[in-house]
């Protein structure tokens, strides 16, 4: 395979290696130290299990909130495959429903256009419900968990 076939990272990674190995004031155990801490497994931000809100982020003024609970199955690369439930505002009392069907989704976290919160491993992703509490818009998972969505006020 031709190195411009290669990942972008990857290439990256060779060339800075092939820098670190050609540095010749380096004795050669930090060359090697060096040469390890780069090859090394990136840290997961987000792994299977992990329960999460991910909001899609409003482009416009007049976009409305769309938001998914659920936990994570599998992430990689900043793809996430979730599973959970989908909310939605009702069009004409503006309340916020949630579908009644599971679902999993496959969400590409890394693309900018969605805003993703890590919860609590003890929430309850089956018993969420998003409801107007004292002029704010709240995540409950009826255990006690709360979370203030809205984005004006306190």
């Amino acid at each position: 395979m031709r190195d411009g076939a290669r990942p972008r990272a990857a290439r990256y990674l060779d060339t800075t290696i092939r820098q670190v190995d050609n540095c010749g004031d380096l004795p050669p155990k930090g060359r090697d130290s060096i040469s390890k801490t780069l090859l090394k497994e990136p840290t997961m931000l987000l792994k299977s299990g992990d329960k999460v809100l991910i909001v899609h982020r409003r482009l416009f003024e007049n976009d409305r909130g769309r938001y998914f609970v659920g936990t994570i199955e599998e992430y990689e690369g900043g793809v996430a495959s979730v599973t959970g439930y989908t909310f939605v505002r009702e069009e004409m009392g503006g309340e916020i429903l949630r579908k009644g069907d599971r679902r999993t989704k496959i969400v590409p976290i890394s693309s900018g256009t969605f805003l993703v919160y890590r919860l609590p491993a003890e929430f309850a992703v089956d018993e969420t419900k998003i409801q107007p509490q004292e002029n704010r818009l709240m995540l409950l998972d009826g255990h006690g968990f709360e979370m203030n969505l809205s984005e004006h006020g306190f």
